[in-house]
């Protein structure tokens, strides 16, 4: 029974807006309003504060966002100027004068509150964490309720962070492994961002003849490339990973993150970095794969999860990473693997 109701439900919380924005939009197009124009008064009031206040009283109780009715609020306004002409615009103007202003307001107030929320929550985990973006992560997900927004927002943050703050690098714990200094990754990416800033700088100066905004928008969006890499870079330096008795946390600057319990490693070994592993469930820790090289394949008796950027998932069977001391690596990671059967 449960399983059939809740679908029902939302049905139900996404079914009744969209009902009233269908019936409106088809009054809008309908002939009726020529005949009637006091309708559009009506038409207004349905698409800007009807729907919106339906949405909000299904979904009071609920664990869905409420800051999730301000889309349909938006889409509402846009809908009511589209539909309807100039002269029918005097309530929608009311609208966007008085109570537009209003809900950018309490927008504006959520946000504050929940950077406030996540700056304490991101204090309170700090001390249990010393990874500055796995901290961001948790904490932006306590604080936000929506987890898309709080995978974006943690990204943002983490990319201009180690962009612009880290650069005095601490000694690599006992536990702790590098990743970016014998397999090119560096010196790629900063072959990369080279290329980005000078080409940026060239096709400005070319586009701006025929547009001067599409020529900022490219501009902006390299720039942003740019910040994306550099961060990325400075990540791989000050991001190392991690061994514990229980998991192996290997990080690869802001693209990838996997944390994997030792009962569920089958075997790591030795891999060279020139050979093309065609084995179904492979992926490789890397953001140029097949120019950055691999030494180390680790192999699951399940599907592990990779976190790349921005919240994204990709799972494997089969994982290449590039580990500076791979000696080392294989030793510890092979004496893990022997403690844990030990006690089982």
């Amino acid at each position: 029974m449960e399983t059939l109701r809740l679908p029902k439900i939302r049905l139900l919380i996404y079914g009744a807006p969209l009902a009233v924005f269908f019936i409106s939009v088809g009054l809008a197009v309908s002939p009726l309003l020529a005949a009637h124009p006091q309708l559009a008064t009506g038409i207004i009031y349905d698409l800007t504060l009807t729907s919106p206040i339906i949405y909000l009283l299904l979904i009071w109780n609920r664990p869905i966002p409420k800051a999730t009715v301000v889309p349909i609020f938006i889409v509402g306004i846009a809908l009511a100027s589209f539909l309807l002409p100039d002269k029918q615009h005097f309530h929608l103007d009311l609208v966007k004068t008085f109570l537009l202003p209003v809900v950018e307001l309490l927008v504006v107030t959520s946000i504050v509150l929940k950077v406030r929320k996540t700056i304490n929550a991101f204090k309170a985990n700090a001390s249990s964490e010393s990874d500055f973006y796995v901290t961001l992560k948790k904490s932006t997900m306590e604080a936000l309720e929506i987890p898309l927004l709080a995978r974006a927002m943690s990204t943002e943050i983490a990319v201009f962070y180690f962009s612009l703050f880290p650069w005095k690098k601490a000694a690599l714990k006992h536990n702790e492994f590098s990743s970016y200094k014998d397999n090119g990754a560096i010196a790629l990416l900063g072959a990369i961002i080279f290329i980005l800033v000078a080409e940026t700088f060239v096709l400005h100066i070319l586009l701006a003849r025929w547009s001067t905004t599409f020529a900022w928008i490219l501009s902006a969006t390299s720039i942003y490339t740019g910040f994306q890499l550099f961060g990325h870079i400075k990540a791989l330096i000050f991001r190392p990973s991690v061994m514990t008795a229980e998991v192996l946390h290997l990080k690869y600057g802001l693209y990838g993150d996997i944390t994997i319990p030792w009962e569920d490693v089958d075997r790591v070994k030795l891999h060279a970095g020139d050979m093309v592993v065609a084995v179904p469930g492979t992926e490789q820790l890397a953001l140029l794969k097949g120019l950055e090289t691999a030494n180390v394949m680790l192999s699951f008796k399940k599907s592990q999860t990779i976190v790349k950027l921005y919240g994204f998932t990709k799972n494997c069977d089969h994982l290449l990473i590039h580990i500076d001391n791979s000696p080392a690596f294989i030793e510890k990671a092979g004496a893990a693997i022997l403690n844990l059967n030990a006690k089982m």
